[in-house]
């Protein structure tokens, strides 16, 4: 008589995940347009500071009769309050509020390209710091350092192509994918000649393309209209 050896048999264990950065390497590493938003703003307001700070040094200049900075430092003094008011102020804070806050009134979770977002973060943030570097060399408009000048040239350069690849990737919010069905839930609404009407409300966390939010808000806009023939007839 044969006798068999039956082994139980032991499954497989799942390889473990990708360990995720954590604190400051994750904030960094961010792909959360909410993240970069923030971002953008706070080096936005650091650069309200900064505007403000060379605009009181160029009060103590004016104010003074004595002449407090030579003319090249004056000259680069100027120029670096109008980058820090343009390229560190106004743009970045406009840019972080909508990167941050416009989807969210889209109804979407993410904007359409993230990580170009934030690659024109880093690409504004490395064309900011050659420019500031460049004034700091007389390399500004009308310096003295001709290699300075090209670098502040080549900083501003890469500057605006930073935010303009963050505004392209805000500009495009994700949308519904390919193939798939927004879920709607209907309510019936009766119209004056007892049609039912169905009014669409989209799910809180689906995404909405341009052509969903316009049928949502023709929907809406349908809805108020029979509402209001509703009040006026007396039809309860």
């Amino acid at each position: 008589m044969t006798t068999l050896d039956e082994r139980p048999v032991v499954a497989e264990e799942p390889p473990e995940p990708h360990p995720r950065a954590r604190g400051l390497l994750a904030f960094l590493t961010t792909t959360d347009h909410k993240r970069i938003g923030r971002i953008y703003l706070g080096f936005g307001l650091i650069g309200l500071l900064a505007t403000t700070v060379i605009g009181a040094l160029l009060g103590m200049e004016r104010l003074d009769d004595s002449a407090v900075f030579d003319s090249d430092i004056l000259v680069q003094l100027f120029q670096a309050q109008r980058v820090s008011l343009v390229f560190v102020g106004i743009i970045p804070l406009t840019l972080g509020l909508a990167i941050a806050v416009v989807p969210l009134q889209l109804g979407a979770r993410q904007i359409a390209f993230p990580r170009l977002a934030l690659t024109g973060l880093y690409s504004w943030l490395g064309g900011l710091v050659l420019t500031f570097v460049a004034l700091g060399r007389n390399g500004g408009i009308g310096g003295g350092d001709a290699q300075a000048v090209d670098q502040f040239l080549a900083g501003h350069g890469l500057m605006i192509l930073g935010l303009l690849a963050s505004a392209g990737s805000e500009a495009a919010v994700s949308g519904v994918e390919p193939g798939s069905r927004v879920v709607v839930e209907g309510k019936a609404n009766l119209r004056p000649g007892g049609a039912v009407r169905e009014r669409g409300r989209v799910n809180r966390g689906q995404h909405l393309t341009f052509g969903d939010q316009r049928a949502q808000f023709r929907a809406e806009r349908e809805y108020l209209a029979v509402e209001q023939r509703r009040h006026l007839h007396g039809v309860l």
